[in-house]
């Protein structure tokens, strides 16, 4: 996503990470990950009405679990725009 909450998340977040996870598994080297936590509680708070953003929530988990398990660093990372974000008609507008 990007900072105003547009975007495909799967072409700018997680095909991205995939692509460095891969190179970083080739080069047996290891690096600090900063995924956005704001980002990922509002999909979660909105999922229950929305599920696509529990697909999204669920494969954002499952990422940083994968760069975890291979050995990344995860550190906190927020962007406080998510705070007071509302969606709807599967478009974020970020207020926070």
């Amino acid at each position: 996503m990007r900072g105003d909450g547009s975007g495909d998340i799967e072409e700018i977040q997680f095909a991205p990470m995939r692509r460095l996870l891969a190179i970083y598994g080739k080069a047996g080297a290891r690096t600090t990950i900063l995924p956005d936590v704001m980002q990922q509680t509002t999909f979660r708070t909105f999922a229950g009405e929305h599920p696509e953003l529990e697909k999204h929530a669920d494969a954002w988990d499952a990422q940083a679990r994968e760069a975890y398990r291979q050995g990344h660093d995860i550190q906190l990372h927020l962007h406080s725009q998510w705070s007071d974000a509302a969606y709807e008609n599967g478009k974020w507008e970020l207020r926070g």
